[in-house]
């Protein structure tokens, strides 16, 4: 371990990705269970779970799998905040004008 990232002499990053992984499903989690505002999960998905990732990806580089399971849970918390329906396009998320009609609990 060298500056909070599971580096392997031999350079497999399985054991990092795992850890990551928990870390990062274990914010989504608490961010569904959590009563916030759409621009409060925003933050913290901006915020933390961003920089923990590009954190990270100084030392060991991610597989896209691991990034697109990461963009998923965003996506699908972000749609669940703003009342957005899970079937609903991905662009809905990103559209600056679904802001003002989220519902801000």
């Amino acid at each position: 371990k060298y500056l909070g990232v599971n580096m392997s002499p031999t350079g497999k990053i399985k054991h990092e990705v795992g850890r990551l992984d928990s870390k990062v499903m274990e914010i989504y989690d608490t961010l569904d269970r959590k009563n916030l505002t759409p621009m409060e999960v925003r933050y913290v998905i901006n915020t933390v779970v961003v920089g923990i990732l590009q954190y990270s990806m100084q030392v060991v580089g991610l597989p896209r799998a691991f990034l697109r399971k990461v963009d998923a849970r965003s996506v699908r918390v972000m749609k669940l905040k703003c009342g957005i329906g899970m079937n609903s396009p991905v662009e809905q998320v990103y559209d600056h004008k679904i802001w003002k009609t989220c519902k801000m609990q």
